[in-house]
């Protein structure tokens, strides 16, 4: 930027000279000129004209592609992601316009498979109501990801020891299954995953209390046990149908990922966006089932939707 340096300091109006400014780069000096003036005297052109008249006429429409009206919108309150459909703009430079998620399982060849192959636990629906009615529609507990399983499966054995021998004698007890624990992740992105993982936590402390209150509360089922629920995951082959009761689970609040608070009726509360939920599950086959069983069936594969693991 050029510098000026005036020829004096008085008030008055100094007379006009051949050269009244002096500067330390007349070049400088002279493109500055000559860019001020390209600056006031630019109009809008056409081109900008119109665009500015199409996003000034454009309609508001929300991610289902419904219009909405402006003056309906209530600037105090959020109301989702907006976007404008302008007239005359072509794809890809607007926001694209999103449908749920579908879930597509599908096989090593390509095809569809039409069963849910996800690991859920199936809960009593008389459990699903109230403060858990956010999942209701799943039947219980969905784990989004893939979770970490593992379970032991032993033959108990006991053992004589005969004097002056070398050896034990084993004999055989009983075969066993024991708790299958499942730990996977909970990511909340919006409002709707934050009542799901809210009524997944008030699920689990309902699953692991005994009915209680009698005819003060009005339970009439005051008295019994935590209930069997029903455990699906992978597959026939796997887990399918197995009757399992929840023994204890873990949950984790990391101070590593942000909250998000949301509005619950006239409650705050603030969950974290990402979470990790162990749950140990109990197998808890009725002596009807175990009496059904065989094993000649279970190689065959006729007790495979029974829930023998």
């Amino acid at each position: 930027m050029a510098i000026l340096n005036p020829t004096s300091t008085s008030n008055q109006t100094s007379q006009p000279t051949s050269d009244p400014l002096f500067v330390e780069n007349r070049d400088s000096y002279v493109n500055d000129l000559e860019a001020a003036a390209r600056l006031t005297s630019t109009k809008t052109s056409n081109s900008e004209n119109d665009t500015l008249s199409k996003y000034q006429n454009a309609q508001i429409v929300d991610l289902n592609g419904e219009y909405v009206d402006e003056r309906s919108i209530n600037k105090s309150k959020s109301v989702g992601l907006l976007s404008r459909s302008v007239p005359g703009v072509p794809d890809g430079a607007e926001l694209a316009l999103t449908s749920p998620a579908k879930i597509n399982f599908i096989d090593v060849n390509g095809n569809k498979q039409g069963k849910d192959l996800r690991v859920r636990i199936l809960v009593p629906s008389k459990y699903l109501t109230g403060l858990t009615s956010a999942i209701s529609d799943q039947g219980g507990i969905i784990f989004p990801y893939t979770p970490n399983i593992s379970y032991e499966v032993t033959a108990d054995y006991g053992s004589l020891n005969p004097m002056h021998s070398n050896f034990s004698i084993s004999f055989y007890q009983r075969s066993k299954i024991g708790n299958i624990t499942i730990t996977g992740k909970f990511t909340v992105q919006n409002e709707n995953d934050a009542r799901k993982y809210m009524a997944t936590k008030k699920l689990l402390h309902a699953l692991t209390r005994m009915r209680s209150g009698g005819a003060k509360t009005g339970d009439p089922d005051s008295g019994a046990p935590p209930p069997v629920c029903r455990l699906y995951g992978y597959g026939d082959m796997v887990f399918e149908n197995v009757p399992v009761a929840i023994g204890s689970f873990r949950i984790e609040l990391p101070d590593s990922y942000d909250y998000m608070t949301y509005n619950f009726g006239s409650e705050i509360y603030s969950v974290p966006t990402v979470s990790t939920f162990a749950i140990t599950c109990v197998p808890m086959f009725s002596r009807d089932e175990m009496q059904g069983f065989s094993v000649n069936s279970y190689l065959s594969g006729n007790t495979k939707s029974q829930g023998f693991v």
